[in-house]
């Protein structure tokens, strides 16, 4: 296993420098400040309309990494129902207000020794980085809520395969 793990963290790796050389916005001394232009811009934009506000947001690496949970948690559980003001919201409420169920269903799972039984490990390891990374992804580059509610479709699929996975939320349903 050790010998695999190294094999696929070099191929991971040569693929990621490879990404950062094919576009100088994806540079990794640029990244950072791209990101962050990308997300004040947006900000503008959606001025008065509900959106993720980070406040102490900066162009750097630990600030995104400090962030990261927040972006995670309002691109995938916000809207909240207290923040509905017509029926299109409040549907997208309700639908996040039964996924942030099943994310307590799945955290207990989890948590609780024994209870979960992971079969392909790596494959479910991949997915929960895809789903982190591109849900944080999403969540710095468009921070308006309805926008990001339309293309959070590229991760909620994912997201909820891995929340059904648990026993728990199988009971529930």
């Amino acid at each position: 296993w050790l010998l695999k793990g190294l094999a696929l963290l070099v191929l991971f790796s040569g693929i990621a420098w490879l990404g950062t050389q094919l576009n100088p916005n994806l540079n990794l001394e640029a990244l950072p400040d791209v990101v962050y232009k990308n997300y004040q811009v947006s900000l503008l934009a959606s001025q008065g309309k509900p959106r993720i506000d980070f406040p102490f947001l900066e162009p750097t690496y630990l600030s995104f990494v400090l962030h990261s949970q927040l972006a995670f948690i309002g691109m995938l559980f916000r809207p909240f129902i207290w923040e509905a003001y017509n029926i299109r919201t409040f549907a997208a409420a309700f639908e996040n207000t039964l996924l942030l169920v099943l994310a307590f269903g799945f955290l207990r799972d989890l948590f609780e020794a024994g209870r979960v039984k992971w079969r392909y490990g790596y494959l479910l390891a991949a997915l929960l980085v895809f789903v982190f990374v591109m849900g944080v992804l999403l969540a710095y580059s468009m921070p308006n809520l309805g926008t990001l509610n339309r293309y959070r479709v590229v991760v909620l699929p994912f997201v909820v395969y891995l929340l059904l996975l648990c026993k728990t939320n199988a009971e529930l349903l």
